[in-house]
């Protein structure tokens, strides 16, 4: 029998204008921007799995944070976990929520099966086949409506009051969703089936078995239409709500492979490469400079006649593209690293190494799914209870067990398994494997942030751009006077001392020469020339000045230096 649920009605917000309002009756909501959340929100500034709401009555309501990027709050306070009331206001991301809960109501299953129905099966046989909705497969409602008052569901049929108990290891089934239906031809159960179905037995799987419509669109998204290459998925479910999913694609997978290995040598190589080379120029601009100071202050030589000992621009290339290579190669390696590691085991049970730790299970450490050559093999044992369906055809697990097999293997391309272990159901299916979903790189930044990063590159352009455009001034002009000399004649321009010429010799004065000779000497002293008595300011021979502009020596020295040219 179905039990009680609270409705929560939420008024969803962007800024001051309402954008909808949604009403659900669930034990667990689901927040975030994904498709298969209960509550979807359409807001960048949400995470995809933003937080959960669980309902375990109208008086205790509570939301849990699931490590947002912003943070959940309520009524302005930042929240791990929090207690709701009715008439609060819950704000994810740049989304206002405000939350009304409602009294406790009975679901429609419960309404619905009210009048016992009569005991014993012939009486359901007898019923015309029109009036026996329940074993028509409808598809599942939308997970945001609330169904109508009266609509039959036929995924919680009670059990009429004197049905037999299913036998050891039977787990008779509600009628199935669209993804594992199977429609039988008859209203009486399948063969094998104990009591099965609906009818002949109590519901154990009730509305568990259902699957979110929200959860069977995201996993139709999120899988290729390719034939030849599968992959198991199994999907945990807690009540109605989907708590986990795990694909096995590789059944070789869980150890990394040789051609990993190699990228990661290729890397370490490259890496080498590049750090040689590093060193090789560290180690050649260590002896330039030793070099320079050695010319330049033991040698006593200007700075401009050292020459550099220079290099080749292979060791250049092989620096930058070692240091890329090897980065590429690491990633390389590290991305195929993470995928060969991915686990091919989906393990249930209370060990600290399992996909789903649940009570219940076989073992502490089960392996459900486990690779089996290069295909995937189901297990169950003791505890676990349900059915396999294979074109519309179901088979108990407990016939399976009776029969000794323990083990499907290959799973069959279109079965699916239904398996409860304890509290939690498992969905295990054969599909296509999961399309590979490219993470945008700036996906964690605000859009803000962008446009700030992007207006400063602009303006800074701009800039730039503009200073391109500004010729250059040809008096400031950076001349650099030692590239245009020659170096071998820069050195040897040392100074050298002229030897002085050597002194002649006096010769007696014979007469026989042609020449005026010496003269004789003044017989007066020096300064004593002209008289004394005289009252000239100048009584001093002196050259008779013949222009007092000296233009001639001006002109020379303008025409010398218009002719002379840089060097003089």
């Amino acid at each position: 029998m179905a039990g009680a649920k609270t409705p929560l009605t939420f008024r969803i917000f962007k800024g001051d204008q309402l954008i909808r309002e949604e009403r659900l009756s669930l034990s667990v909501i689901k927040l975030g921007k994904v498709p298969s959340a209960h509550l979807k929100l359409d807001d960048e500034t949400v995470s995809r799995m933003h937080a959960i709401i669980e309902v375990n009555g109208p008086g205790d309501v509570s939301i849990i944070d699931l490590g947002s990027t912003k943070g959940t709050f309520v009524n302005g306070q930042k929240v791990n976990k929090a207690k709701l009331q009715s008439g609060d206001t819950i704000v994810v991301g740049e989304t206002r929520i405000e939350l009304a809960i409602g009294a406790s109501e009975e679901d429609e299953p419960t309404r619905v099966n009210t009048p016992a129905a009569p005991p014993g099966g012939d009486v359901v046989a007898s019923t015309p086949r029109p009036n026996v909705p329940a074993y028509q497969a409808p598809p599942p409602p939308p997970m945001q409506s609330r169904p109508a008052p009266m609509a039959p569901a036929p995924q919680m049929s009670a059990p009429p009051p004197m049905a037999a108990p299913p036998a050891a290891y039977a787990a008779p089934m509600a009628p199935a969703p669209s993804a594992f239906s199977a429609q039988p031809g008859a209203l009486r159960p399948p063969p094998g089936m104990a009591g099965g179905g609906a009818i002949g037995g109590p519901a154990i799987y009730g509305s568990a078995m259902a699957v979110p419509a929200g959860f069977q669109a995201s996993m139709a998204e999120q899988v290729d239409e390719i034939g030849g290459t599968r992959a198991v998925e199994v999907a945990a479910m807690l009540g109605d709500s989907v708590v986990g999913v795990k694909h096995c694609i590789d059944p070789r997978g869980g150890k990394v492979t040789p051609v990993t290995y190699a990228f990661f040598a290729v890397g370490i190589a490259m890496m080498l490469a590049s750090a040689f080379s590093f060193y090789v120029a560290v180690d050649n601009a260590a002896y330039n400079h030793g070099r320079y100071e050695y010319e330049t202050q033991v040698l006593k030589k200007p700075g401009f006649a050292v020459r550099p000992r220079t290099m080749s621009m292979a060791y250049d290339w092989m620096m930058i593209g070692g240091l890329l290579l090897s980065i590429t190669a690491f990633t390389a390696g590290l991305a195929r690293m993470r995928r060969e590691k991915q686990s091919p085991y989906v393990r249930i049970g209370t060990a600290s190494n399992v996909e789903f730790p649940i009570e219940g299970a076989p073992s502490p450490d089960f392996a459900m799914v486990a690779p089996h050559g290069d295909d995937f093999a189901f297990n169950f044992g003791h505890g676990m209870e349900g059915e396999m369906i294979i074109g519309g055809q179901s088979t108990s697990l407990a016939e399976l067990a009776a029969q000794g097999r323990t083990t499907i293997s290959p799973i069959p391309a279109g079965a699916k398994i239904r398996v409860r272990a304890g509290k939690t159901t498992f969905l295990v299916s054969a599909v296509p494997q999961p399309r590979r979903q490219t993470a945008a790189l700036f996906a964690a930044l605000e859009s803000r942030v962008l446009a700030y990063f992007a207006g400063s590159l602009a303006v800074h352009l701009g800039f730039w751009a503009i200073l391109q455009q500004i010729p250059v001034e040809d008096s400031g002009a950076n001349i650099d006077l030692a590239s245009l000399e020659d170096t071998a004649t820069r050195t040897n321009s040392a100074s050298q001392d002229d030897p002085p010429p050597p002194e002649e010799e006096d010769k007696p004065d014979d007469g026989a020469e042609e020449s005026g000779g010496t003269g004789t000497a003044m017989a007066l002293d020096e300064g004593k020339m002209g008289k004394k008595e005289s009252d000239r300011a100048e009584g001093q021979y002196k050259m008779k000045k013949e222009q007092e502009d000296p233009q001639l020596a001006r002109q020379q020295a303008i025409e010398q230096a218009r002719n002379a040219g840089i060097l003089g």
